[in-house]
């Protein structure tokens, strides 16, 4: 009905103002007269005299009718696809008003949606605390005009531009906004001269979180980053994964981590060395909770160094090292590294090369070990019936492991049988993940039955035996 309101009110304009209809693109018969009615159903800009006029869009009229009757401070108009016109109304809108959020992601901005935002950003400068712009082809010159803007704003703490088109041009600008406390960049392009302006940021920075993942960014921008790193007094959480940073980068860590509690570094070229610095800086260090190493080739080598780091080590919970080519000697020096330590509350192995020996190691740790709470050992090698009796008994004498994961074990149902009946002797586990084992549909029935039987837990079927588990990521 609204729409057939509009079409008629267009109408009634072509009547009464000959004039402008023929500056519609020349026309009534032309190919753009389409484009004018579509326009009224919120498609397209009406085309006046031979200019653009912005179109009310329902979802940003919505967005401000919302913010005028609660006044709740907050705008969110996430994947609404609003385009720049979007953005002029917007713009207009918000300038009536003092906000402190403002979430946008996916909207097809790009730099001209950006530039009709620009006004309503200047007069948000100092009372925006979090901006989000993930995901709208915000480039260089984009992420220089929303630099610009907020370089000396005292109030924007968050700001998100994750999946756009920014490089090291558009960072420098951003780089100058000291306010940040957190910086999301994941995803773009700013390659080593943009991690050289984010380092020199860190020591007169507030920043407490900078993911950078997927970034182009070599060992010189990331050497000249992480040097950067023990000087901040306020950063907590680093991601550089998926960048070829490679292990001498981390070299500068020897210094000390500063104030990190995570840091992720996962597939970036980091082989035993990188671990060993990281084990050094680890002795001393106070404060890091946890640390991603996932799809790197630290080796035995790393494994080694990490074992050892583990029997001293009294801070890292969350230790992530799978994909790494451990084989089973290194899978032996983490054993004996968690039956001392007494910290470490999540471990995750998967995908590595240390067969049914190394599992086999691992679980018996976990007879001494007391804090460890979940355990992934996804994809580790054939565990056979013995391995899994060996298994079984570790789990009968534990009882602070609450999640297991064992998927693409090759487990079958032997084993499978094997491990039920000494579950039914462990008290604490909540969770297990035995997807893309060959395992029986008449034993993940009898399963599920002895299981809540035997220990009064509630357990899912599909999450037993795998056929639609709750994964526990590797």
């Amino acid at each position: 009905m609204t729409g057939f309101r509009t079409i008629s009110n267009l109408f009634v304009l072509f009547r009464t103002q000959r004039l402008l209809v023929k500056k519609c693109r020349q026309s009534w018969i032309s190919s753009t007269f389409p484009s004018c009615v579509l326009a009224s159903l919120n498609l397209l800009p009406i085309c006046a005299m031979g200019n653009c006029k912005s179109v009310s869009n329902p979802d940003v009229d919505t967005a401000l009718n919302k913010l005028h009757a609660s006044n709740s401070m907050s705008v969110s108009l996430s994947r609404k696809h609003i385009g720049p016109e979007g953005a002029k109304n917007l713009g207009k809108g918000l300038q009536q008003y003092n906000i402190k959020t403002l979430n946008l992601p996916t909207n097809d901005l790009g730099l001209p949606g950006i530039k009709a935002l620009e006004q309503a950003l200047l007069h948000q400068r100092n009372s925006l605390i979090e901006l989000d712009l993930r995901g709208n082809q915000i480039n260089d010159k984009a992420a220089q005009i929303v630099g610009n803007i907020f370089r000396d704003s005292s109030t924007l703490e968050k700001l998100n531009l994750s999946n756009n088109q920014i490089g090291s041009q558009g960072i420098k600008a951003i780089a100058q906004i000291h306010s940040l406390k957190q910086l999301r960049l994941v995803n773009n392009n700013i390659g080593p001269e943009g991690a050289i302006a984010l380092g020199a940021l860190l020591p007169q920075s507030q920043l407490e979180i900078l993911s950078l993942e997927r970034n182009n960014i070599d060992f010189y921008g990331a050497s000249k980053l992480i040097e950067h790193i023990p000087q901040s007094t306020t950063l907590r959480t680093i991601n550089l994964s998926h960048n070829r940073i490679e292990s001498s980068a981390l070299t500068y860590l020897e210094q000390g981590l500063g104030t990190l509690r995570e840091l992720h570094v996962a597939d970036c070229e980091i082989d035993f060395q990188g671990v060993e610095v990281l084990a050094r800086a680890l002795q001393t260090n106070t404060s890091l909770v946890e640390l991603n190493l996932r799809e790197n080739k630290i080796g035995s080598g790393g494994a080694i160094a990490m074992g050892n780091c583990l029997k001293q080590n009294t801070t890292v919970q969350y230790l992530y090292i799978s994909t790494n080519e451990i084989d089973v000697d290194g899978a032996r020096f983490l054993a004996d590294g968690l039956k001392e330590n007494s910290t470490l509350r999540e471990l995750r192995l998967s995908s590595n090369i240390f067969s049914a020996d190394g599992t086999i190691a691992i679980f018996a740790a976990l007879k001494v070990n007391k804090t460890l709470n979940t355990l992934g050992m996804d994809e580790s090698g054939k565990l056979d019936v013995d391995a899994i009796a060996l298994i079984g008994d570790a789990l009968q004498q534990n009882h602070d492991l609450a999640s297991l994961s064992l998927s693409r074990n090759q487990i079958d149902e032997e084993g499978g049988r094997a491990l039920l009946a000494a579950l039914k002797r462990n008290d604490t586990l909540k969770t297990i993940n035995l997807a893309g084992n060959d395992l029986s549909d008449g034993l993940r029935k009898q399963s599920i039955r002895s299981w809540n039987v035997a220990t009064s837990q509630t357990f899912s079927l599909d999450s037993l035996l795998g056929r639609h588990p709750r994964t526990l990521s590797s």
